[in-house]
């Protein structure tokens, strides 16, 4: 027999589509798909110009219907689709090409502290982008215990990862590589700073950042009749020693203990505060967040927890108090000056010279003013300055008194390096917010009051000096900038805002609080 030449028309279903191939005159299929040919050589050579104006027409056909539904259903098909030349055979469905991933790019690895980590670092993440020019930013879950907040620039992604499992993890993270920035709720404790050290001096201005300030809350139910306790209180509270809210005078009921496990910066900062070296009960309910502590108080008349600031709605803060102070409730005012006893400053750890330039320019976009506008938004308490009218504690010296009547005291207190005179790191960058504040209110020397303060661990005579010497620091700080003829008194270890039992403790009472006058 003689072979036939034909055409198979089974467009997008046939590699052979198109394909002229000889086959047998009485089996005249397509030998890939089996569908029938359209003859090339039947003999004449109108049957041949029509049989290749066929397959000319139905491959137009097929082109334009492709390119039809590319237009509906806004994508290019795969191939071309397949047009049915057979009742009853629906055309087959155009397929999107396989899209190549766009190419995305980590900028920035922050890791640590859930109180940071939960809503303020992706806030900033998602300025941070924005502030670059990278647009269609969104911020969604990587995992139990991260996120990624991500936008568009430059045709490609770029990325910023979150991971929140702890202050303690920032250290760890920062160790082995796996972060650029470190999230902490607590400062850096020695042992840590050790083993960072080929990163540089982990408590110099260069690898470590106040971000915000915040306040541990401790939390009850509503409908709890307890408004405030002492420090002393608390630590029987949590420490076990008293199981009845009669003990602290409330109902005769049973305590609960509600906290967050011991990776959280917060409980860490929670016992040093106010057990010191003591532990919380093994009694307490471990929770896993800030939230879950709050609901959990919330719903038990009979339950205390303590959360970071932001995480108090729908309960009821107790007012605290150290020694003969006055018993207070975090607010912005207290949470600046950090007269709270169970005040904190937030952290960012970096190293000292990273090869990432998005560590730096990160971290002064989060002091910036931008950054502290996303601080305050979040519910913590950002590093800008406030005046606000001051009353002296009841146990304030009557020189104390006399210097700050009619005076308005500013948020910020000046804090020093342990056993020196010199400002310790936040004081470094609020001494700039607090000349500039000055000028713009247009405040001389003579309206500035410093008044500086010494913690009980030396005699009396040597903690008034030192008191003296902290406030003469500050007023030579303001002099080189061009704010002169201040006043200035020391008044050793009186009125002290934490307890001198602990180093933290005494660090926050070596100060010197700035007031302001007409």
């Amino acid at each position: 027999m003689t072979a036939r030449r034909g055409v198979c028309t089974n467009l997008g279903r046939c590699k052979f589509a198109g394909v002229v191939q000889e086959a047998d005159p009485d089996d005249f299929m397509c030998r890939g798909c089996r569908h029938p040919l359209v003859a090339q050589d039947s003999g004449t050579e109108g049957t041949s110009r029509f049989s290749v104006g066929v397959t000319i027409g139905v491959t137009v056909f097929a082109l334009m219907a492709g390119f039809s539904l590319w237009i509906v259903q806004g994508e290019a098909p795969a191939a071309a689709p397949a047009v049915a030349l057979q009742a009853g055979v629906a055309p087959a469905t155009p397929r999107p090409p396989p899209q190549a991933g766009e190419p995305a790019r980590i900028l920035l690895r922050l890791a640590g502290s859930a109180t940071i980590g939960a809503h303020l670092a992706p806030a900033l993440a998602e300025a941070y982008l924005a502030s670059l020019g990278a647009t269609g930013i969104q911020t969604s879950s990587a995992g139990s215990d991260g996120m990624k907040v991500q936008g568009t620039k430059d045709g490609g992604l770029q990325v910023i990862a979150i991971a929140l499992r702890g202050s303690g993890t920032a250290f760890d993270a920062l160790q082995g590589g796996a972060a650029d920035v470190g999230m902490s709720s607590r400062r850096i404790r020695a042992e840590e700073s050790r083993k960072l050290a080929t990163l540089g001096s982990m408590t110099s201005p260069a690898n470590e950042h106040v971000l915000a300030l915040d306040g541990i809350a401790v939390i009850v139910s509503r409908a709890n009749p307890v408004a405030q306790l002492s420090r002393e209180q608390l630590a029987a509270v949590f420490s076990g020693r008293v199981v009845e809210w009669s003990g602290v005078g409330g109902r005769a009921t049973p305590i609960d203990l509600y906290a967050q496990g011991e990776d959280s910066g917060t409980t860490s900062q929670f016992q040093t505060l106010v057990l010191g070296t003591g532990r919380i009960s093994a009694a307490a309910k471990r929770l896993g967040d800030h939230q879950a502590v709050l609901d959990a108080v919330v719903a038990d008349p009979d339950g205390i927890g303590f959360v970071a600031l932001p995480y108090t709605r729908g309960a009821k803060v107790l007012a605290v108090s150290e020694g003969d102070a006055m018993p207070m409730i975090p607010t912005a005012f207290t949470l600046a000056t950090e007269d709270y006893l169970l005040s904190r400053r937030l952290y960012l750890y970096t190293p000292q010279a990273s090869a990432n330039p998005n560590v730096p320019r990160f971290v002064e976009f989060a002091l910036g003013a931008a950054g502290q506008a996303i601080v305050k938004k979040t519910g913590f308490v950002e590093l800008t300055v406030k005046a606000e009218p001051g009353s002296p504690a009841r146990a304030a010296p009557p020189e104390y008194g006399r210097l700050t009547a009619g005076a308005r005291r500013l948020s910020t207190a000046f804090r020093f390096v342990v056993g020196a005179t010199e400002l310790d790191n936040r004081a470094m960058d609020d001494l700039e917010r607090v000349v500039e504040y000055l000028r713009d209110n247009e405040l001389n020397g003579a309206s500035v009051k410093l008044l500086g303060f010494a913690d009980n661990s030396g005699a009396p005579a040597v903690n008034l000096s030192l008191s003296r010497v902290r406030a003469r620091r500050v007023a030579l700080a303001f002099a080189q900038r061009g704010i002169s003829g201040v006043a200035m008194a020391g008044f050793g270890a009186a009125m002290p805002v934490a307890t001198n039992a602990s180093e933290e403790g005494r660090e926050r009472n070596r100060r010197v609080e700035i007031w302001i006058s007409r």
